[in-house]
């Protein structure tokens, strides 16, 4: 507005910071902010493991590079959940940087002070940018300690990463490896210890008694968010397999169990159980946890068949008429099957 529609360097100055702003974001996220990094995780894994009992598939993508710049790993994790409004911001800053941009140079070639200002922006993003990526520097060196049998130094180098960005105790990995320099140390008793003892497991085959090391170290360290997701996590797993409803039951039951595949597995096991009303309290808490319309279809046509089990058949028509209208997609297939009658409901086999 104060260039009047005419090209300047502050122009192209504006269109560079609104350029700037979501690559920042994403790239800082990525290599220093762990804590998002494991919210976005936790709710991915959370989607795959309800999207898994489905019985069909959810097409899902998320974008592949920004500005022709690759995305993989925790990079892509968080561009996929970027809202549009940031790829707004991309083009945009992109057009007006661009229209600027002319202005921009010959700014620089004339003002000296323009000159000193663009370094010292560059001097701000390279410390915003570098201590992440320095602490992770430190933390690949103590992993590489650990792996030479350096304990002593690895723990120290896990530390002092720690105290440079304390956001690393968000990083599965790192705690992992913290863990087994500690247990390799001869500590076999601490949370990270145990956890690490635990995947160790896992690799084995061994449930139980990962479980049991990772249901120990969660009661130690309740608030460690990466010991808690792996017990849920494995726990899951275990009692999808085995059918195993008192499972189930003790993770929903705790404070940090309260989420929608934890509800929703639940559910699926009562109700292949025959335990239709206690089913639909599992599928309606998954309903109020989550706005995925997928999720919420599914949880809808459980409700819709268990109450026709138990003779309930006009609120069975009434919730699965729901489930199909939340299925957009036509991915639900089991409630438009059932919506056309080509279904004959038998719980103990779904």
């Amino acid at each position: 507005m104060r260039a009047k529609g005419r090209p300047t360097a502050a122009i192209a100055v504006c269109g560079a910071v609104l350029l700037l702003l979501p690559i920042l974001f994403v790239v800082q996220s990525a290599i220093s902010d762990f804590q998002l990094v494991q919210h976005i995780n936790q709710q991915n894994a959370e989607m795959r493991s309800i999207t898994s009992q489905l019985g069909y598939s959810i097409p899902r993508s998320g974008p592949t590079s920004v500005l022709l710049y690759p995305l993989g790993g925790s990079t892509r994790a968080i561009a996929t959940d970027l809202r549009p409004g940031w790829v707004m911001s991309l083009v945009g800053g992109a057009l007006v940087l661009a229209f600027g941009l002319g202005a921009l140079i010959r700014g620089l070639r004339a003002d000296r002070r323009l000159r000193w200002g663009s370094l010292a922006l560059g001097v701000v993003l390279a410390i915003l940018l570098g201590r992440g990526a320095f602490a992770n520097y430190i933390a690949s060196s103590a992993e590489q300690a650990s792996r030479a049998g350096e304990y002593s130094r690895a723990t120290q180098l896990f530390d002092y990463a720690q105290r440079l960005n304390p956001l690393l105790r968000f990083n599965a990995n790192f705690e992992l490896g913290l863990g087994q320099a500690l247990g390799a140390s001869g500590d076999s008793a601490s949370p990270l210890a145990l956890y690490a003892q635990s995947k160790a497991l896992g690799t084995q085959n061994d449930t139980v008694d990962q479980l049991a090391d990772l249901q120990q170290a969660a009661t130690q360290e309740p608030g460690n968010l990466v010991i808690v997701q792996e017990l849920i996590s494995q726990a899951r797993k275990a009692a999808l397999i085995d059918n195993n409803r008192g499972l189930m039951q003790a993770i929903v039951s705790q404070r940090y169990g309260d989420l929608p595949a934890a509800h929703y597995a639940l559910g699926r096991i009562l109700y292949k159980g025959g335990d239709f009303d206690h089913a639909i309290d599992q599928f309606l808490r998954t309903i109020q946890l989550t706005n995925d319309p997928n999720v919420r279809s599914s949880a809808y046509t459980y409700v819709s068949l268990s109450e026709t089990a138990m003779g309930r058949d006009s609120d069975a028509r009434s919730h699965l008429l729901t489930a199909i209208a939340l299925d957009t997609e036509y991915n639900n297939s089991l409630a438009r099957s059932l919506a056309a009658g080509l279904y004959v409901s038998e719980p103990r086999k779904h």
